[in-house]
């Protein structure tokens, strides 16, 4: 690497810092990745990866790896039911990912750590992020490893890519304002005795709750639903072998003021959480990861915030009315659900529209890659 090249502190190995890593590294820097965690996450946690993110990760080859081992979802169904209400199809797109690649998050961050190996990255667990503070314009991080000293370690740009908690947003002084959810939800993931389709997500509204179920294999599927009690929930006709994983969560819609404190930078969860409903937690936080290591390559980490906040913004507010939306119940909701919606969305421009959010097209194109 050219010494002329800044020095680099990466906190939290999840997707979003495993990719800043490889996306960093690729640009001809030599990045340092850090967690506290013993070493990578078992649970499946986020399936979808959007065309958008394929896109990011093709120039670094990751996207041929993913293909490899994901599920092509291509129509979203949704149920009043047993009755469809109506369908997006997402394979009429003119688009080279005309689908919802299907991965668990614990294969893709395999995946991110063995293209990062490759290159000659490898991630340090059970080491924490525990203080930071500024020396003109250098960053000096206090680092905690298991049975070890505190280390000093001093870099020109610290990245903090470590969840909601984050450890490097506290030290910088960042506020993450927002509101809490009322409502708990529940997931889990199964395997049933026979097939599924694979090809197809669905959301199914009964009496007083909304179920959703994504392929991730032959026989296994996730479920999520609004409410916490989510194995209670499930349809009979098809039998359930075995229950993998199941956990219960609340959500928040929270998000910083800012992006960055000098150059100490946040991405992904650390920047802004929001409900899963569409799947953009994950993707929004790969693409912050990419779009802040072509600012570091090409000098403009001045805007990092102004390109990325608005982003979120938007998301946010997306993300809260579709949520709402599922939650909603009444005469007034039921009539729009079963009536309204299923109109509009027989019109090609409100499901093109519909199907742009569903896969993450909604916001601004990276403007390094070629829009194809």
């Amino acid at each position: 690497m050219n010494s002329s090249k800044p020095s680099i502190l990466i906190v939290g190995a999840g997707p979003v810092g495993l990719t800043a890593a490889l996306e960093l590294e690729r640009r001809g820097f030599s990045p340092r990745i850090i967690d506290c965690a013993e070493g990578p996450a078992g649970e499946s946690r986020a399936l979808g990866i959007h065309a958008r993110t394929l896109k990011i990760l093709e120039p670094s080859g990751m996207t041929e790896r993913l293909l490899a081992v994901g599920n092509k979802v291509t129509r979203f169904r949704f149920m009043e039911q047993a009755e469809t209400l109506g369908t997006l199809d997402m394979s009429k797109l003119d688009d080279r990912f005309a689908y919802v690649l299907v991965v668990p998050q614990a294969e893709t961050e395999q995946l991110l750590i063995n293209a990062l190996a490759e290159r000659g990255v490898a991630v340090e667990w059970n080491t924490s992020f525990v203080s930071s503070k500024l020396d003109g314009t250098k960053i000096h991080a206090q680092i905690a490893s298991s049975g070890e000293q505190e280390e000093s370690f001093s870099a020109d740009v610290l990245i903090g890519a470590d969840g909601s908690h984050s450890a490097v947003r506290k030290a910088a002084g960042i506020a993450f304002d927002g509101e809490g959810f009322p409502a708990e939800f529940g997931l889990a993931d199964v395997r049933h005795r026979d097939p599924i389709p694979l090809d197809e997500a669905c959301a199914r509204f009964l009496e007083d709750v909304t179920l959703a179920r994504f392929p991730m294999g032959p026989h296994v599927c996730r479920y999520v639903g609004t409410r916490e009690d989510i194995l209670k929930l499930l349809p009979g006709e098809n039998p359930i072998e075995e229950v993998l994983w199941e956990s219960n969560f609340h959500i928040s819609f929270r998000h910083v003021a800012r992006y960055q404190e000098g150059q100490v930078f946040l991405a992904g969860d650390a920047a802004h959480v929001h409900s899963p409903v569409g799947g953009r937690g994950m993707n929004l936080g790969i693409e912050d990861a990419a779009w802040l290591a072509w600012l570091i390559e090409t000098g403009q980490t001045e805007r990092y915030t102004s390109d990325r906040l608005p982003v979120a913004h938007e998301v946010i507010r997306f993300t809260k009315m579709q949520t709402k939306q599922l939650l909603a119940r009444g005469p007034a909701a039921n009539f729009v659900r079963r009536h309204v919606a299923p109109m509009m969305l027989k019109v090609p421009a409100i499901q093109r529209a519909a199907v742009r959010r569903l896969t993450g097209r909604d916001t601004p194109y990276p403007p390094w890659l070629t829009n194809n």
